[in-house]
């Protein structure tokens, strides 16, 4: 699975604020904790859609497939550093990403960064313009 397909899986899964979390991978109809890749899962945050996202192309649960999860990590990355003042800091990029899907910026900045990162990947020539 391509990074684009990635993030448009993982935009699919979180379009709706419903569907989105904070503080866990993901969690039950009754806001209850519980494993991404559980059928009673409706709602996950950005590392559950990710977990979510590359199960259905058979990954393994193991870490999230490291370089696939990776280049999805840092294409959101670079979206919200071009969007915000952060700073880049040595936290690893999952726990960034952790830390914008938990943090103040919400499920709206969420789905810009992956609306941008699926932008960016499709047309990378405007990436440098």
């Amino acid at each position: 699975m391509t990074t684009i397909e990635l993030l448009q899986s993982m935009r699919e899964t979180l379009a709706s604020p419903s569907a989105w979390t904070k503080g866990h991978l993901a969690r039950d109809e009754n806001g209850e904790p519980i494993a991404p890749l559980s059928p009673a899962a409706v709602c996950w945050c950005a590392t559950g859609a990710l977990a979510k996202a590359l199960d259905t192309q058979g990954y393994p649960y193991d870490g999230y497939h490291a370089d696939e999860a990776r280049d999805v990590y840092k294409a959101i990355l670079d979206e919200h550093y071009d969007l915000t003042d952060d700073v880049r800091g040595s936290q690893g990029l999952e726990d960034k990403v952790v830390g914008i899907n938990d943090g103040e910026w919400g499920h709206d900045h969420l789905l810009t960064l992956i609306d941008r990162a699926i932008y960016h990947q499709q047309h990378p020539a405007a990436v440098a313009a």
